[in-house]
């Protein structure tokens, strides 16, 4: 954290340091959020798949 402080220009004790480092927290939770998610819904939507089989055809007019 002290290295990716000081290549922002920063040290723990600088005003701006604290907003940064709720931005890139808030930024990686949220990207987790949706990979776990994501991973979530695919099998699901894979796995219901076979449902398809028991639709009817639709009638031609």
């Amino acid at each position: 954290m002290h290295h990716w402080l000081h290549v922002q220009g920063l040290t723990l004790s600088s005003p701006n340091a604290a907003v940064l480092l709720t931005n890139a927290l808030s930024c990686q939770s949220s990207m987790l959020a949706f990979t776990q998610v994501f991973g979530m819904i695919a099998p699901s939507f894979v796995l219901m798949l076979p449902l398809l089989l028991l639709l009817k055809p639709r009638a031609r007019r």
